[in-house]
Parts: C-alpha cells; sequence; structure tokens
C-alpha cells in the first residue's frame, strides 16, 4: 500500500470514529429521538458534500502539500468539535428550555460544519493524487480505501472505543489517528505529526473535558454520577436536597414527585378488588413501586430496560421498593417481556415517557396493546398515559390523544380517559369505573393526594366528558411499522417554536426542489444522486427499525453503520476490480436498488411477528447487520463504475469531487425527507415502496438515456 493509500484508509478511520461519536452525543444530547440520525447524517452528508464540491472546483498548485495540512488540521478539529456538540446545546438555550428544529440544526452546523467540509476536501484530494498513479481506477481505489478505514473505524468504536473510552477520550484517538496518515507521509511531516500526537496526548492528560461539559450542561445542579450504558447516557443530579434522573438530556423523575406516582398507581389499582399479580415497566424507582406495595399484592414484576437505573436508584436514593421479596426486577425490554411472559397479570402499569422516539412509540401500538392483552388476566386493567392538559387540548395533542385511545378501543372493549396534566388511560376487557377516590377510600390504601378531596377537582364529569369528546374521532391506528403517535408528538413538538403546520409545507417543498435538479442532470449523474438518496434513505429504515423492534439502537449504532461500510468497500471492491462494460453493469446495480427496498419491507415485517427471545436477539445481532451489508454493497458499487463511465469528460479531481458531491447531496435529502416527515408520517413500509420508485425511474432514465 502506497503512502497516501495509508492516509486515506486514516482519514477513513477517523471520519467513522467520529460519526459515531458524533451520533450518540446527538441522540444523547437531543432527548433520545432518533429524529436527529436523520439530522445528523443529513448534515454530515450535505457539508461532506459541500466539502467535495469546493475542492472539485478550488485549483489547487500542490494537491499533496494541501492534503497534508488537512490531515494536521483534522488532528485537532475532531476533539474540539465534539467539546462543541456537547456544550453548544447549553449556549444556544436556556437550561430547561425545549430545543426547537431550528436550534438543532444550527447545533449540528456548528458541531459538524468545519470538520465534515474537511473530510470532504481531504477524500477528494486524496482520490485525485492516488488517481495521478493508477490511471482509470484511481478514484474507485482511493473510495474503497477509504471506506476500508470506515470499517476499521466502525470496528474498532463498535467492539473496543464505545466500552472503554467516553466521547472525549474516542475523539483523541480519532484525532491520532488522523495524525498517523499525516506521519505517513513522510519527510518533514513526521515532525509534525509528533507534535500533534503530543499535544493531543498531553491535553487528554491534564483535562477531562468530560467533567467540564457536565459543569456547563447542568449548571445549578451538582452531578453526582454519570455514566454511558448501552441504552443510553445517564446522569444524576443533585439540586437544593432534590435528586433528578436524566436520560439521554430528557428528565426521568425527580425525588418529591408524589401527585405523579400516586396518579400512575392509584387510578389502575384501584378499579380491583384484589391485584395479586402486578407487572411495572419502567418507572419503579421514581416512586411508583412504594405505591404499589401499599396493596396486598403476592407478586410484582418490574421491567427495567437498563439495569444501571436500578443500581442508581440505590446508590443515590436508598429504599426504592426493589428490597422487597415481593418484587421481581427484570432487566430486559419491555416488549420482549410482554411477549415472552409466561404470567397472567391483574394489573398492567406502562409509566414510560410520551412517544416522543421510535423507542417509546413501540410501548404505545396496536401490536403492544394487544401482547398486552395476551396476558391480563380476567378482569385485569392495563395502564398507561400521554401528555394532555386538564381544560384545553391544541389540535396536535388532542390528535396525539385520539389516536393512542382509538389504538385501546380497538385492542380492548373497554377504555376510561382520566384527564390531567398527563391524561391516564385505563383499558380492560370488563368494566372501568371513575369513581377513583371513592374507590381509593375503600381500598384503606393511604395517599397523600389521590383522595375524594383532591379528585372531586381533577376527576369531575365535566372534565372527563370534555376530554372524552375530544378524543373519540380523528385517531389514527397506531402502528410499529407506521409510527403515527410519533408523528403526532413530532407536530406537538414543533407547536413549541411557532412552526405548527410547516412540516408537511416543508416536505413538499424539499421534495419539489429534490426533483427538479434530478431531472436537470444527466441520467449517470441522476443515478448517482438517486442511489446516494437510497443508500442513506434505507440506512435511516434501519436503524429507526431496529429501535422499534428491539430498542437498544444507541448501542447497536456502530454495528449497524460498520455493517453497511463494509458492504459498500466490497461493493466498491467487485465495481473496480475489472474494466470495461460499466454501463451494463452500472444498469444491473441500479435494478438491484430498485428490488432491494422491496426485499427489506418483507424482512422488516417477518422479524416484527418473531415473539421467541433468541431469535429476536439472533435477528438484532446478525439479520441485521447482513441486510444492512446487502444495502451498502449496491450502493458502494455504483460509485466506481460511475466514475469509469465518466471517464474523459473531466480530471480526475473534477471526476471524484462531482460526484461525491451529487452522492452525499442525495444521501441529504434521503435523510431529511425519511427521518423527519416520510417515517412518521406515512410509515417504514411506504418509504420502501417509494425508494423503490426513485430507482425504478432511476433505471428507465438509465437504458433510455434520457
Amino acid at each position: 500500500m502506497s503512502k497516501y493509500g495509508f492516509a486515506a484508509v486514516m482519514i477513513g478511520f477517523a471520519s467513522m470514529v467520529a460519526q459515531l461519536t458524533f451520533l450518540r452525543e446527538f441522540l444523547n444530547i437531543f432527548y433520545g429521538n432518533e429524529l436527529v440520525f436523520g439530522l445528523a447524517l443529513g448534515a454530515w452528508m450535505a457539508l461532506v458534500g459541500l466539502g467535495s464540491h469546493t475542492a472539485a472546483k478550488v485549483k489547487v498548485k500542490d494537491s499533496r502539500t494541501a492534503f497534508a495540512f488537512t490531515l494536521a488540521f483534522g488532528a485537532l478539529l475532531i476533539p474540539a468539535s465534539v467539546y462543541v456538540s456537547n456544550t453548544v446545546d447549553s449556549v444556544l438555550t436556556v437550561r430547561g428550555e425545549m430545543a426547537g428544529l431550528a436550534h438543532i440544526l444550527g447545533s449540528l452546523a456548528l458541531t459538524l460544519g468545519p470538520y465534515c467540509m474537511l473530510y470532504g476536501v481531504q477524500i477528494t484530494l486524496v482520490c485525485a493524487i492516488i488517481a495521478e498513479d493508477r490511471k482509470a481506477e484511481g478514484i474507485g481505489w482511493g473510495y474503497i480505501l477509504d471506506s476500508a478505514g470506515d470499517i476499521l473505524g466502525g470496528l474498532a468504536f463498535t467492539f473496543l472505543l464505545v466500552n472503554l473510552l467516553d466521547s472525549f477520550q474516542t475523539a483523541y484517538v480519532a484525532g491520532l489517528a488522523s495524525a498517523a496518515g499525516l506521519y505517513s507521509i513522510g519527510g518533514r511531516w513526521r515532525i509534525g505529526s509528533a507534535i500533534i500526537c503530543l499535544m493531543i496526548v498531553s491535553f487528554a492528560f491534564a483535562v477531562d473535558l468530560q467533567d467540564v461539559t457536565d459543569s456547563i450542561r447542568f449548571q445549578g445542579e451538582h452531578v453526582l454520577e454519570q455514566v454511558n450504558t448501552r441504552y443510553g447516557n445517564l446522569v444524576v443530579s443533585e439540586s437544593s436536597g432534590q435528586v433528578n434522573f436524566y436520560e439521554n438530556n430528557l428528565p426521568l423523575f425527580s425525588t418529591g414527585d408524589v401527585v405523579s406516582a400516586e396518579e400512575t398507581v392509584h387510578y389502575p389499582m384501584s378499579q380491583r378488588d384484589k391485584a395479586d399479580n402486578v407487572l411495572l415497566i419502567s418507572g419503579g424507582v421514581s416512586g411508583t413501586l412504594k405505591e404499589i406495595l401499599k396493596y396486598d399484592v403476592s407478586q410484582v414484576d418490574y421491567v427495567e430496560l437498563d439495569p444501571e437505573i436500578i443500581r442508581l436508584a440505590r446508590e443515590y436514593l436508598g429504599e426504592t421498593g426493589v428490597e422487597d421479596p415481593r418484587v421481581n426486577v427484570h432487566n430486559m425490554d419491555g416488549r420482549i417481556y410482554v411477549k415472552t411472559s409466561p404470567i397472567m397479570y391483574d394489573v398492567v402499569i406502562v409509566d414510560l415517557p410520551d412517544p416522543t422516539t421510535a423507542q417509546l412509540n413501540r410501548f404505545y401500538t396496536l401490536e403492544f396493546y394487544s401482547e398486552v392483552k395476551r396476558i391480563l388476566s380476567p378482569g385485569g386493567v392495563f395502564s398507561t398515559g400521554v401528555s394532555g392538559s386538564e381544560n384545553y387540548m391544541n389540535e396536535e395533542v388532542r390528535m396525539l390523544n385520539a389516536g393512542v385511545y382509538a389504538t385501546l378501543t380497538e385492542a380492548f372493549a373497554e377504555v376510561l380517559a382520566l384527564p390531567g396534566g398527563r391524561n391516564i388511560y385505563l383499558a380492560s376487557d370488563s368494566g372501568l369505573e371513575t369513581g377513583i377516590g371513592r374507590l381509593v377510600g375503600d381500598s384503606g390504601v393511604e395517599t397523600h393526594y389521590v383522595n375524594e378531596n383532591y379528585l372531586v377537582g381533577t376527576l369531575n364529569d365535566e372534565r372527563i366528558s370534555y376530554l372524552e369528546e375530544n378524543i373519540a374521532s380523528g385517531g389514527e391506528l397506531n402502528r410499529d411499522l407506521k409510527p403515527t403517535a410519533y408523528y403526532h408528538h413530532l407536530r406537538y413538538w414543533m407547536t413549541y417554536f411557532n412552526m405548527r403546520g410547516y412540516l408537511p409545507h416543508f416536505a413538499v417543498a424539499f421534495g419539489l426542489a429534490a426533483a427538479i435538479l434530478y431531472f436537470r442532470l444527466e441520467p449517470l449523474k441522476a443515478n448517482i444522486m438517486g442511489v446516494g438518496f437510497t443508500g442513506t434513505a434505507l440506512e435511516v429504515v434501519l436503524l429507526i427499525s431496529f429501535q422499534a423492534l428491539y430498542g437498544f439502537v444507541y448501542h447497536q449504532v456502530g454495528l449497524i453503520v460498520t455493517s453497511f461500510m463494509v458492504g459498500l468497500a466490497w461493493g466498491a471492491h467487485r465495481a473496480n476490480r475489472k474494466l470495461g462494460g460499466e454501463r451494463r453493469r452500472l444498469t444491473r446495480m441500479i435494478a438491484a436498488a430498485t428490488a432491494y427496498p422491496l426485499v427489506l419491507a418483507a424482512v422488516i415485517m417477518s422479524l416484527n411477528t418473531v415473539k421467541a427471545a433468541p431469535m429476536a436477539q439472533f435477528s438484532a445481532q446478525v439479520i441485521f447487520p447482513l441486510i444492512t451489508a446487502a444495502l451498502g454493497s449496491i450502493v458502494g458499487s455504483v460509485f466506481p463504475l460511475a466514475a469509469r463511465a465518466n471517464k474523459g469528460q473531466q480530471t480526475p479531481g473534477e471526476t471524484a469531487g462531482t460526484l461525491y458531491s451529487l452522492d452525499f447531496l442525495g444521501a441529504f435529502i434521503g435523510c431529511m425527507l425519511v427521518s423527519v416527515f416520510l417515517i412518521p408520517a406515512v410509515g417504514i413500509l411506504t418509504v420502501c415502496a417509494l425508494v423503490c420508485a426513485v430507482n425504478v425511474l432511476g433505471y428507465l432514465r438509465l437504458t433510455s438515456g434520457k
């Protein structure tokens, strides 16, 4: 391997480690919402494409010297960008203020802009340098080497770095990789590389940036502990004697919120004279478990996905109820537990936040409600809740609640809606009563707030009737693969920033602009853009499908993205291995890109029916990486074929820059449209059909030459 070939591998390694670090950081900072995957990937692709386009247009006298400078600058820029990603939300918003779409996009631009544009320049320059030696296949070879570095970086991140280092230490590793690329060039650049490595290592030992950024993000609070787990980022803080738990920057609970704990528990528990077996999904250490144990229960199965929540609660909260011999703690996914449980329950309580993410939405779908119904004993009661208002609901909140209500009524014979700051829904196949204050009083259970005196104003007939009238019509069924509740909560979130109704208009305008550009391009270049769209659109589909099915994409994102890059490198290598017949082979790959979304849709539907835990684990660890690699192999084969088919029309540097920029532009469009609008609005299966249609159009344009 030449010295510039090794440098290409190193910039790929550094960029992949940086990308995965940024993805996890943004998922952490912006409340675990998978929307950030699409926005971050889209911003990444657009900015890298802009860098490539700039490198193609700007004439550089000495491309080798320019490339060396980009390696030196990149080594220092990656750690600096990770620092910005951890602090920019504190600069742009007040602590506790909800981040808007403009804020998120601004944060992405400030964090990713400098490095992504630099990376776009790097890959264009190194491809052009390698092409000077390898002629026809040079650009494709540079693409392969960069992809090989991506694979190494993804594997290192997934199986080593993420388990041993924090985000800043991981960023230092990426910086050192860029410095290693500089060292490989030789000559005077080796001295510069040694100085940069010394600077990075010295700074890493001298300053703990994780502590610095925690103190900035949680101003006014004393951070007791911060830990990254396979499910998210957990922070425990203390302020004015109150202990606060955060997951991915989203408040989980604070000590002293007795009202929420009592409403969550006593509304459903009071509906039955005797509840022997109770299932609680999440939230137990916030106080709900203690409230359940006030009843004469025989057994409480408490399912909490992340065992670190239990450990942190024991350390900082003392007794939470998990010590009681009647309580069985299950650290596993609530969906899988419900699917596989042989126990019948008298009461099932879900104590989770609103369906703000694909991970949370899976506990508000018809499929989940049907699974819960299977494990309810005769007369059993199920309880869940979403944001509401006691006296007024705007249209977005109404549609969110109407969707949950419609989905529950599809699964259960009786549904009772109880108004409050958080509307609580009780569902059963037997009768349900609204006189909860009287029921709690008759049970003899001691409560502070949920009693007849407190509830006479909260759960009066007028408020219950108002809520029922507002949610009785217009609700859409919420499904695993068509997350309408997720979409309505997204619209609800956007009302906070005076963006009501803008989302569909933005999507239509954005799609029309992309279509106009697509048809103005010649067929070969249009297909590069189309395949870029296909690759990232379906990568987002895979990531969100994984989250909807299994719920731990925070940990698995590295393996999924790396699997894509493995396929990408293998496809590029196969396409670059022999010369001749580029147009014919390119047409075959576009045909494969047309068929793949339909196959993917069938696979996802099949995996959604899996109930056995071992098979679900096999699907997550083996099947998902394989289908992701298959997508990467199709996408990866197109670029080198198009580069050779375009031979003679531009210089190698111009060809690399043009094709890279179109590839990344298509990828940006795919990320933005699919994650922000299409998946929440029309569902995963419809997105697959739309991607298929885009490639049918590309195939027809390529074969007709129009």
